[in-house]
């Protein structure tokens, strides 16, 4: 017999009423990869968003904006909404005429809180933002191109009263130099 409290050869004491026992999950080797669509299926993982509120709607709506400004200067779309236990980077282009890519953070804002919309991507964002591009390229490589490209880390800022109303600022190499 048990005391409240104490273990037996078979686990914890039933007669607790608080102790729950929780069943394994089976492990899917999920590490990475985008929302939605999974292009890398051995490292993605299901969209567990909440459902859409008006907060996301706009991120949506600035992020297709900021797509559509890249994209009329040359940017092919690699990757949208790619996501890892790091962070998500909202796009993933291939710059024009050059084998660099561009890892870009979209943020929107009615007003810019503390000043600058762009200040709101922290060096704490920034350094797993990192790692999830890291990550990202290395699910990328493929036998012909086992080298990862040059890529740049760049802040897309939206601030106005709706995404396509608000004033657009791309700062490029937004990270300046990481390690």
């Amino acid at each position: 017999p048990t005391h409240p409290g104490q273990r037996s050869a078979l686990g914890p004491n039933p007669s607790l009423s608080h102790h729950r026992t929780r069943r394994a999950q089976p492990h899917t080797g999920a590490i990475c990869g985008p929302r939605g669509e999974h292009s890398y299926p051995a490292l993605s993982q299901p969209d567990t968003m909440t459902p859409e509120g008006p907060g996301r709607r706009a991120g949506r709506a600035g992020e297709a904006r900021a797509a559509a400004f890249l994209a009329a200067r040359g940017y092919q779309l690699r990757d949208r909404n790619w996501h890892c236990r790091y962070g998500e980077w909202d796009l993933i282009l291939a710059a024009p005429g050059d084998r660099l890519w561009a890892f870009v953070e979209v943020r929107y804002r009615r007003r810019p809180l503390g000043g600058y919309t762009a200040a709101t991507v922290t060096p704490a964002k920034q350094r797993r933002l990192t790692l999830a591009a890291q990550l990202y390229l290395a699910a990328s490589a493929t036998k012909e191109r086992r080298e990862p490209p040059p890529c740049r880390f760049d802040v897309i800022a939206l601030t106005g009263p709706s995404p396509a109303k608000a004033r657009l600022e791309w700062i490029r190499n937004a990270f300046g130099e990481v390690s």
